[in-house]
C-alpha cells in the first residue's frame, strides 16, 4: 500500500489575518449576523456601552457626553419617538448651556458690567431667554403656517434676517435702558445660535413637512452638540434618512459604531500632531506667526510654510473629527445621513473640496443663496449665471452666516466697528470664490491618461496651496491687521516687509 501524499496547507501570514479583519470591520454593518446581534438585547447594550465610552473619549463636553447617551439610551428604548427625545435633549441643553460658543456668553455679562449692573446673573438671564426664543419660534412657525400664501411665509430666510437684524438695531442704538439692553443682547444670542435651525425649520414648514412645530425644537440645540451650522439640516431632511425597520436600524448603528471610531482616531491622532508640532518642535501656530511680524519675531520662510501647512491639515482633521461625531450620534438616533467631510484631502480640484469638506455648510448655502441666485438671475447666460451664484453663495452667504456668529463686536464695537473687524472675513469669502468659480469654469480637469504625477499629485498640491494661503485672511482667535497678514503673506516667498 503506498503512502498517500498530503500538500501541506499554506500558513496564513499576519499581515492576511489584519487585512482580513480590517474587511470584517469594513463589512461588518452588512453581516447578517452581526446585525441580528444588535437587535437582541444583549447586542444593544454592548453596542450603546461601546458607543458612550466612545463618545466620552473623544468629546471634552461633559454636557454632551451625558444628554447624547441619555439620548440615545431612551431612543433605544422607543425608537418611534426619536423626534421626542430630540425635543426633551433641546430642553436640557438650553437649560444647562443656553449659548453655545464664547463670543455669545461673554455678551449679557460684559453688558451688566458695563452698566454696573447687579442683583441677577447672566447665567439666568440666558436661561429664560432661551426659552423666550422657542416660544417665539413657536409663535413664528404658527403665523407662518396660518398665513402660508404672504410674502413673508413664503421668503422666511429674508422675513427672519429684518427681524434678527431689526433687533440687533434696537440693541445698537443705545436707546434702550440698561436692563432692556442686557435681556435683549441676551436673546439676540440666543437667535444667533439657533438661527439657522430656525430657518431650516421655516423652510420645511413651507414645503409641505408633516412634522408638529414643536417637534421642530427638538433640532435647535440637538443633543449632539452640532455646532452653529445645522447638521443633518431639518426635520424634513432626516426623516428622508430614517430607518424604516429593525434591520435597517441595527445596520445602521453599525455603521455609527464604525464612524465613532475613525471619530476617535482621528482625535487623538490630532492631538499627538499638534504635541508634537507645537510643543515638541515649537513650530507657532498661524495666529501666533502672523502676529509676530510686528515684532521682528516672524519665523523663516521655511518655518512659514510649515506654520501654513500644519495649519491647513489640522483643521480638516478637527472638521473631520466632529462631522464623523456628530454625524455618527445622528446615525445612531436612526438617521443615517451622509457624512459631513469625505476624504477632502483627495479633491482634485477647488470646488471638489469644497463639496467634500464641509457638506453641511455648503448645503446650507447651496440652499438658501446659490439656488435662489442661479434660478433668478442671468439666464441668458450660463458662466455668468453660475459665476454669480457661487459669488452669492462663497461670499455673501458665507460672509453673513459668519458674521451673524460674531455678535460680540456689534455690542462692543457697534454695527460699523463690528463690520471693520471682520472685514478681513469679507476679502476672505471674495477670493475663496473667486477660486470656487475658475475652478468650476475651467474647461479641463485632470484626467488619469495625464499621468500620475498632473492627475493624482499636482491637482492636490494646487488645492491644498490655496486654501493653506487664503487662511491667512480667514478668522483668527486674536486681533491681527491687515499689514501683518500681508507681511506674513509676502515673507513665505523670501519678501521681507
Amino acid at each position: 500500500m503506498t503512502d498517500a501524499v498530503f500538500s501541506p496547507q499554506k500558513s496564513i501570514s499576519i499581515l492576511d489575518r489584519l487585512l482580513a479583519w480590517r474587511r470584517a470591520w469594513l463589512e461588518i454593518d452588512r453581516n447578517r449576523e452581526a446585525i441580528r446581534y444588535v437587535q437582541t438585547l444583549q447586542g444593544q447594550i454592548v453596542l450603546h456601552a461601546a458607543v458612550f465610552t466612545l463618545i466620552g473619549l473623544c468629546v471634552t463636553r461633559w454636557t454632551v457626553c451625558v444628554l447624547a447617551s441619555v439620548a440615545l439610551t431612551l431612543i433605544a428604548i422607543s425608537p418611534r419617538h426619536r423626534l421626542h427625545v430630540l425635543l426633551l435633549g433641546t430642553i436640557g441643553f438650553l437649560a444647562i448651556a443656553p449659548l453655545r460658543n464664547e463670543s455669545f456668553k461673554t455678551v449679557p455679562g460684559t453688558i451688566m458690567d458695563r452698566f454696573g449692573l447687579q442683583g441677577m446673573s447672566a447665567e439666568v438671564i440666558n436661561i429664560a431667554t432661551a426659552f423666550a426664543f422657542v416660544i417665539v419660534s413657536l409663535v413664528l412657525l404658527a403665523l407662518q403656517a396660518r398665513f402660508r400664501g404672504t410674502a413673508p411665509a413664503r421668503r422666511p430666510l429674508i422675513s427672519l434676517m429684518v427681524i434678527f437684524w431689526s433687533l440687533i438695531g434696537i440693541a445698537v442704538s443705545g436707546l434702550l435702558p440698561p436692563w432692556p439692553q442686557v435681556v435683549l443682547w441676551s436673546f439676540i444670542a440666543i437667535f444667533s445660535s439657533c438661527f439657522w435651525s430656525l430657518v431650516y425649520a421655516s423652510a420645511d414648514l413651507k414645503a409641505g413637512d408633516p412634522t408638529p412645530n414643536h417637534l421642530r425644537i427638538g433640532l435647535f440645540r440637538p443633543m449632539w452638540g452640532a455646532p452653529l451650522m445645522p447638521i443633518g439640516k431639518g426635520t424634513g431632511y432626516l426623516s428622508k434618512f430614517e430607518a424604516k425597520d429593525d434591520d435597517a436600524l441595527a445596520s445602521l448603528r453599525l455603521r455609527a459604531l464604525k464612524l465613532f471610531v475613525w471619530a476617535l482616531m482621528l482625535f487623538w491622532f490630532e492631538k499627538a500632531v499638534r504635541y508634537t508640532v507645537y510643543d515638541v518642535a515649537g513650530l507657532p501656530t498661524l495666529a501666533e506667526a502672523i502676529t509676530a511680524q510686528s515684532t521682528g519675531g516672524a519665523p523663516a520662510m521655511a518655518a512659514g510654510w510649515g506654520v501654513v501647512l500644519t495649519h491647513y491639515f489640522l483643521k480638516v482633521i478637527v472638521l473631520c473629527n466632529t462631522g464623523h461625531l456628530v454625524v455618527a450620534i445622528i446615525r445612531m438616533a436612526g438617521y443615517g445621513i451622509p457624512r459631513n467631510s469625505t476624504k477632502p484631502l483627495a479633491a482634485r480640484s477647488i470646488a471638489e473640496f469644497w463639496n467634500r469638506y464641509f457638506f453641511y455648510f455648503k448645503e446650507l448655502l447651496v440652499d438658501f443663496f446659490f439656488y435662489p441666485a442661479f434660478l433668478r438671475w442671468f439666464k441668458s447666460n450660463k458662466a455668468l449665471r453660475l459665476a454669480f451664484a457661487t459669488f452669492f453663495a462663497a461670499g455673501v452667504g458665507n460672509f453673513l452666516h459668519h458674521f451673524m456668529r460674531r455678535i460680540d463686536f456689534l455690542a462692543y464695537d457697534g454695527f460699523m466697528g463690528a463690520l471693520w473687524n471682520y472685514s478681513h472675513y469679507a476679502i476672505y469669502c471674495t477670493v475663496l470664490s473667486a477660486g470656487l468659480i475658475i475652478s468650476q469654469l475651467r474647461n479641463r480637469r485632470p484626467q488619469p491618461e495625464d499621468g500620475f504625477l498632473r492627475y493624482e499629485v499636482l491637482p492636490r498640491v494646487n488645492v491644498a496651496l490655496f486654501f493653506c494661503l487664503v487662511a491667512i485672511l480667514d478668522d483668527t482667535p486674536v486681533p491681527v491687521t491687515y499689514a501683518e497678514r500681508l507681511s506674513f503673506f509676502l515673507s513665505l516667498f523670501g519678501v521681507k516687509v
